[in-house]
């Protein structure tokens, strides 16, 4: 009998496809154990009996799998964007905690987490793109005690923005869909006539 194993995303069980684990760095990550040596842990790769090094692996759907790779994607991009522009190292720990926030919806108030719809990384990356100039007007002549401070001062102008950067987003989006279907059915119109024409041809 094939054995199912639970989906790591969504949680349901099935006969699933597996996937190697990667460290953040990308490299392969290897089943290890802890194990007490000198009263100090050690660690050790899990071998099978040729001596090979067990992978570490994960069960996934496909599309969850996909899914997922996406948002680490998307998510190192607007990562990076943000660091190069802002900051010399890695995110302050806060920053990185409002932008998971924006992400999946979630306010942090005390204890206290409120939720509603997020926006998805690529949206959040645009719109910095796009109000990036007045995030350095606003910040240029600022002196802040922390990059944790200056980094609040920033989300707070993106989170600010966001929800009519979106809707400016959407009403482009359908503006575009409505115009490729009227060149679409433009289009379709001129061939129709043009077929229309040949049929009557044998008249002349």
């Amino acid at each position: 009998m094939i054995k199912e194993h639970k989906c790591k995303y969504c949680g349901l069980k099935g006969i699933l496809p597996s996937y190697q684990k990667h460290d953040r760095k990308g490299n392969l990550k290897w089943k290890e154990k802890i194990v007490l040596k000198d009263e100090e842990k050690t660690r050790e790769f899990r071998v099978d009996k040729e001596g090979n090094k067990i992978p570490d692996v994960y069960y996934a759907h496909k599309e969850c799998e996909d899914r997922a790779k996406y948002e680490r994607e998307s998510w190192c991009e607007l990562y990076e964007w943000i660091k190069e522009k802002w900051f010399d190292v890695n995110l302050p720990s806060n920053m990185v905690v409002r932008l998971q926030d924006l992400r999946n919806g979630t306010s942090r108030l005390g204890k206290i987490i409120d939720s509603k719809a997020g926006y998805e990384y690529n949206l959040i990356l645009e719109c910095f793109r796009n109000y990036e100039e007045e995030v350095e007007q606003a910040i240029g002549g600022k002196e802040f005690n922390s990059k944790n401070q200056k980094a609040n001062y920033i989300m707070t102008i993106i989170e600010n923005k966001i929800d009519s950067f979106q809707g400016k987003e959407n009403q482009q989006k359908i503006s575009e869909i409505n115009t490729n279907s009227f060149e679409f059915i433009k289009a379709e119109n001129i061939e129709k006539q043009e077929d229309n024409k040949g049929d009557f041809d044998f008249l002349k």
